[in-house]
């Protein structure tokens, strides 16, 4: 049984699309002419405020990884994946603690779920999170039955 949690490529590809733009913005500003009645500090200002925006976000976006839990006979395996690593860790059934679903709000007060599998440890391990909470009961019972049954 695998539950991929990919939510992080959408993060990962609008990101990109900003630092993209503000690429395209500074190379227009160093290659074309300023139009007349403009302020080419202005613009250089402003170019260097959405460049700090594109960082703080890139800083916060590409930190996410990309997840995914296999569950096996003598516990889980959870691949991390980001842009620059991989990483692996293992995890036995008796090092589980919980498994739960937590409501929160997105950036404009809509309701937004995760789902998550939290170790004994205390480390939390996002199985899938969306506006569907369906999509997050589904996750949470398919990882539940797969360590019941294995």
């Amino acid at each position: 049984m695998t539950i991929r949690n990919t939510i992080a490529v959408w993060g990962w590809l609008i990101c990109s699309a900003f630092l993209f733009g503000c690429a395209v913005m500074s190379w227009l500003l160093l290659n074309e002419r300023v139009p007349d009645g403009t302020s080419p500090a202005l613009l250089g200002a402003f170019n260097l405020a959405l460049w700090v925006v594109g960082m703080f976000a890139a800083h916060r976006v590409f930190a996410k990884p990309v997840t995914v839990l296999r569950c096996h006979a003598e516990g889980i395996t959870v691949d991390s994946y980001w842009l620059w690593k991989n990483a692996r860790a293992y995890h036995a059934k008796d090092s589980i603690r919980e498994t739960r679903i937590q409501e929160s709000e997105d950036s404009e007060g809509a309701p937004y779920f995760t789902a998550s599998v939290v170790l004994n440890n205390g480390t939390t391990i996002l199985l899938a999170e969306g506006h569907s909470r369906e999509l997050c009961e589904q996750a949470v019972n398919k990882l539940d039955r797969a360590l019941h049954n294995a």
